[in-house]
């Protein structure tokens, strides 16, 4: 879990990163971004949230690589928060036979986190 947990973190940070930047510079998102919706809901929150996850997930992932004590700490809760938003996103990959790509990385998120957070509930209670 060593090695899998800070690698899995970073990839899905960057991830995060790239899907958001390359969402962020297409046509339908041109506008301003505090007032942008889909459909009745505002889009800033949103990006909002999964930029904080993805710094998380960043800033988690190499504290562990450096074995920085409170790496595991910030691992716990970005993890949540990653497999939320991966559980949350797949509404919105299903959605559009075009975003099949992004759908294969939400389940790979969802799967991981939630595998990396029954792990790390292990490890803690000691079993």
């Amino acid at each position: 879990m060593k090695t899998f947990l800070p690698i899995f973190a970073i990839i899905m940070a960057a991830g995060t990163t790239i899907i958001w930047i390359k969402e962020l510079i297409s046509p339908h998102l041109k506008q301003n971004l505090l007032t942008r919706r889909e459909g009745d809901h505002l889009v800033w929150p949103h990006i909002a949230i999964e930029a904080i996850t993805a710094i998380l997930l960043f800033v988690g992932g190499i504290g562990t690589l450096v074995d920085w004590g409170w790496a595991p700490f910030i691992n716990f809760f970005s993890l949540g928060a990653v497999s939320y938003a991966c559980f949350n996103s797949l509404s919105w990959t299903l959605a559009d036979k075009n975003r099949w790509p992004y759908t294969v990385y939400m389940i790979f998120g969802l799967i991981g986190s939630a595998t990396f957070i029954a792990l790390s509930i292990r490890q803690m209670v000691g079993y």
